[in-house]
């Protein structure tokens, strides 16, 4: 599952890389930014702005593989969080030491990642040292690291799984994303509304416990599902899913729901899918995950979706139908 992290950008000072040991453990950080970490950034982005700056300052041939790295974060939004707090400034200089405490303080990032001189200037300025903070010189042997390979292994099983590490591992996943998308087949046949209420009711809650969702002036939600026209009206479904699913939500939520209805006329197996603007999950059983009596977790699998992995533009390909 997801982690996220504000990253100073001075780890990446030149100085540091006098060790050959310093840059393996760079190395292994922004591996793991690629795999499973989100990094959150002031609302100007000045923080991802330094980060490349000094990525592109490195040595070219000592740390080739570091600015190689840098470079493919760059490319990816999702790698990034933009938050609505602005960075700390001195001088009309950002203070990034500053801006990252800041940022892991209001959007509790799991953790702040520094050089251990920036960790002893700034307990000179401080109370004391944020227990959060992570050192880059020693990373890899770090309770983050260990943490992150952990969980990048995805969930058990939901029904045998602690119900609060499953909700925990949901809310990394969607919290620093002004939207979501729900992909489902199954919702379209009409018949388990109430089912995929709940599911869908249960990660929205989650969401909106998040920060930075309440900090956003708009998000959006869309249920994205197939309708079967040999089996029900596309008007017949749409009316039910409008007043069972829909509806319900908006007025749970106060927030405008989409549904949008495909068609598959080849009638191909489609996985279930969360979509975040930072990662996508794969529900193996779809969104009816939640038991309607009992209310507890049924038999389901979360795995994180790769993003290499183009089964979700089966989706984008199938034709919209309007009632």
């Amino acid at each position: 599952m997801l982690l996220s992290a504000a990253l100073d950008p001075k780890v990446l000072d030149e100085t540091h890389f006098s060790q050959e040991t310093y840059r393996d453990r760079v190395i292994v950080f922004l591996q793991g930014v690629l795999e499973n970490v989100v990094l959150l950034v002031d609302s100007e982005e000045k923080l991802r702005d330094a980060l490349r700056h000094a990525a592109q300052n490195l040595d070219k041939n000592q740390t080739q593989r570091v600015r190689i790295l840098v470079e493919e974060i760059m490319k990816e939004s999702r790698h990034f969080a933009i938050t609505c707090q602005k960075p700390v400034m001195a001088k009309d200089v950002i203070d990034t030491c500053q801006t990252v405490i800041r940022l892991c303080d209001e959007y509790d990032a799991d953790t702040a990642v520094m050089h251990s001189i920036s960790r002893k200037s700034l307990a000179r300025t401080t109370s004391g040292v944020d227990p959060r903070i992570t050192l880059l010189d020693d990373y890899i042997d770090s309770e983050f690291e260990q943490y992150r390979r952990k969980i990048n292994h995805g969930l058990p099983q939901l029904d045998l799984a602690d119900p609060a590490m499953v909700d925990k591992a949901i809310f990394r996943a969607i919290c620093f994303s002004s939207w979501l998308r729900f992909y489902d087949p199954q919702i379209g046949k009409a018949n388990n509304c109430r089912g995929f209420y709940l599911g869908i009711d249960h990660i929205l809650r989650i969401w909106q416990k998040s920060k930075f969702v309440t900090d956003c002036k708009e998000c959006s939600v869309e249920i994205i599902t197939i309708v079967d026209n040999s089996k029900t009206t596309l008007e017949d479904a749409r009316r039910t899913m409008q007043a069972e699913i829909v509806k319900p939500l908006e007025a749970a939520y106060q927030k405008h729901i989409t549904l949008t209805c495909k068609y598959d006329p080849d009638h191909q197996k489609h996985s279930r899918y969360l979509q975040s603007a930072t990662t996508t999950l794969i529900f193996d059983r779809g969104f009816d995950f939640i038991d309607r009596r009992t209310h507890r977790f049924r038999e389901c699998t979360i795995i994180r979706h790769d993003p290499t992995d183009k089964a979700l533009s089966s989706w984008l390909r199938l034709q919209e139908v309007c009632s």
